[in-house]
């Protein structure tokens, strides 16, 4: 089964080897403790659950911002991106978590911008 979630956010920073960096709006990112430094983590939800979901209460995955995106080789998806960043539009991305031997592997399959 393919663990597939979805966020929306901002796109931080896109580099070029394929990482892409991304903040959580509001709702999608877990605040940190009054007096630290910034807010370090965003919240993914499952989008099989998500539309199934009949009792309010959806699984969701909490990634840290310091872990990277990777981006395959996708031009399209690329250019949403690239415009969501520049205009500093909000972006739902549909990402796929690594498989066992990828655990740090999180890869964008899916680009909207909103």
């Amino acid at each position: 089964m393919d663990d597939t979630y979805k966020i929306e956010c901002y796109v931080e920073t896109i580099s070029s080897d394929g990482n892409v960096t991304v903040r959580g709006v509001d709702g999608y990112r877990l605040e940190k403790k009054e007096g630290e430094k910034e807010k370090a983590y965003n919240v993914f939800w499952k989008v099989e659950d998500a539309k199934n979901d009949e009792d309010g209460e959806v699984p969701v995955k909490v990634f840290s911002a310091e872990k990277s995106l990777s981006l395959e080789e996708n031009s399209k998806e690329l250019q949403f991106l690239l415009t969501a960043k520049a205009n500093h539009l909000k972006a739902s991305l549909d990402v796929a978590l690594g498989n066992a031997d990828e655990k740090d592997k999180v890869l964008i399959q899916k680009v909207s911008l909103i």
